[in-house]
């Protein structure tokens, strides 16, 4: 299908770049494919509408993989605290109040702000927003008196600079829930 190579070559000087703010895409059309895809539109061809199609799929697709992989990091974070949360009521018979008891610290570059009982860790990645109050996570983390009294803990961020932020919870079971995607 593709005799001359000229797909090839446009898929492999395919360039994606992001910033917080800007994603830049760029391609190079090798030279031979420019005067075939001319030809074809003296005849009525559209080649390069085709390259806009290709694009238009592909961009969008691209920045939701992003986005999914953003969330990645507040499951890891959320079973990470929820572990720790484990760990230390078994060794203590009761719950810890705050991060620093229970041992839990995320690495720093997050773009999650992460909730439990009263603290929040705020999110430190440039240019992440903490959500002015009331916070998505309000009403949804708790810390009961002993391990039989359960627990949860919170994460909130906005990855795509809307208005909605995107909210996930663990508790006891131990499995973080999405209460608010911020990719719909």
């Amino acid at each position: 299908m593709d005799e001359k190579g000229y797909w090839a070559q446009t898929r492999q000087s395919l360039q994606l770049s992001s910033t917080q703010d800007s994603l830049s895409l760029s391609l190079t059309v090798p030279a031979g494919a420019v005067k075939d895809m001319s030809d074809q539109m003296d005849t009525g061809g559209t080649p390069v509408a085709l390259v806009g199609v290709m694009a238009a799929i592909a961009i969008p697709n691209f920045i939701k993989f992003q986005a999914r992989a953003r969330q990645a990091e507040a499951k890891l974070n959320l079973k990470a605290a929820y572990t720790s949360q484990r760990a230390y009521s078994m060794e203590k018979d009761r719950l810890g109040r705050t991060f620093e008891e229970i041992g839990f610290a995320p690495e720093p570059g997050r773009r999650y702000t992460y909730c439990m009982g009263k603290q929040c860790l705020p999110c430190d990645k440039g240019g992440c927003k903490v959500a002015p109050p009331p916070s998505p996570c309000q009403g949804l983390t708790s810390v009961g008196k002993g391990p039989q009294e359960g627990f949860s803990i919170c994460a909130y961020g906005n990855l795509d600079s809307d208005d909605t932020w995107d909210v996930w919870v663990i508790d006891q079971k131990g499995e973080p829930e999405n209460l608010s995607n911020d990719l719909e």
